[in-house]
């Protein structure tokens, strides 16, 4: 039996190794071990964002998740308390590349919902970075993400890359002490 999957699940299914890899780097037992692991992994957020997921928005030109990544990094810099470097990289990557980065980055507003609900993260803990992602999740936006991806004409494989490129940079950025 054949069956043929929409881009979102394709994507799920194809990036399914790479995503548990960068989770386990991250959270043990379904909570971060400590305040300074959280907030490595907020760092390590930071860095994928002000890179691949801001050239992704300008590639894709999309305006509205150019406004949501910068809603993130706004996010992120008050957790961190510190003002986040603007890169302007250029990639030579393909749009299904970008798609690919986005789902990465969008999809992970489900997670920051569950990390919030499941008390992963300490009560005195930053938390508008997961905060601005369970309002994206649940304000119909991710959603709507996810059908403008279900029409895209993309390049599977590269899609795909592009999606396994953000969970290899966040696995490659774990906390010391972690194998």
């Amino acid at each position: 039996m054949n069956i043929v999957l929409d881009n979102r699940h394709f994507l799920k299914a194809a990036t399914r190794t790479a995503h548990e890899r960068a989770e386990a780097s991250w959270v043990t037992e379904g909570h971060f071990t400590d305040r300074a692991a959280y907030t490595a992994w907020l760092t390590a957020m930071a860095e994928v964002h002000a890179t691949l997921g801001a050239w992704a928005a300008r590639q894709l030109d999309d305006s509205k998740w150019r406004d949501e990544e910068q809603r993130r990094l706004s996010a992120l810099e008050a957790d961190l308390s510190v003002p986040l470097p603007v890169h302007h990289y250029r990639f030579d990557r393909t749009d299904s590349w970008a798609w690919g980065v986005a789902y990465a980055l969008n999809g992970s507003a489900m997670g920051a919902s569950v990390l919030l609900k499941t008390g992963a993260v300490g009560a005195d803990w930053p938390r508008q970075y997961l905060t601005t992602l369970r309002d994206y999740a649940t304000s119909g936006r991710l959603h709507g993400f996810f059908s403008a991806l279900q029409d895209q004409a993309m390049d599977r494989d590269q899609a795909g890359r592009g999606a396994r490129d953000v969970f290899a940079a966040l696995a490659r950025a774990r906390p010391v002490g972690v194998i």
